[in-house]
């Protein structure tokens, strides 16, 4: 590496240490410097607030679409859809073995 190459380098990282600014949300820091990019604590939400405009959404799709009942709106549609995704291929192995115990029980049945 060349004196040149290596100044330009240096440059560089300079260049982008002079760039980078670190912003405290929640920690208070303890050096001067960094104190000056102290921002302030994020506010919380408004839980309830979203909480009342949800309930009053289902409500009103309720009202829309009488043919809906209410339980629908407020859970999740399929809650155990990974499950069934998981078994699947088990499912459908057990499923022909079934029925090929089935043909067999008939074939007893009608030799008898």
């Amino acid at each position: 590496m060349s004196e040149q190459e290596a100044a330009e380098r240096q440059e560089r990282l300079r260049a982008l240490r002079e760039e980078q600014h670190v912003v405290f949300r929640n920690y208070v820091p303890v050096d001067q410097r960094l104190k000056q990019n102290r921002s302030e604590p994020a506010a919380p939400a408004d839980v309830q607030a979203t909480a009342d405009e949800l309930a009053k959404r289902a409500l009103e799709a309720l009202a829309a679409d009488s043919k809906e009942d209410a339980s629908s709106l407020l859970k999740g549609k399929r809650a155990n859809w990974d499950l069934k995704r998981d078994i699947e291929s088990k499912r459908v192995i057990l499923e022909e073995r079934t029925e090929l115990a089935y043909e067999q029980l008939a074939t007893r049945s009608s030799q008898s």
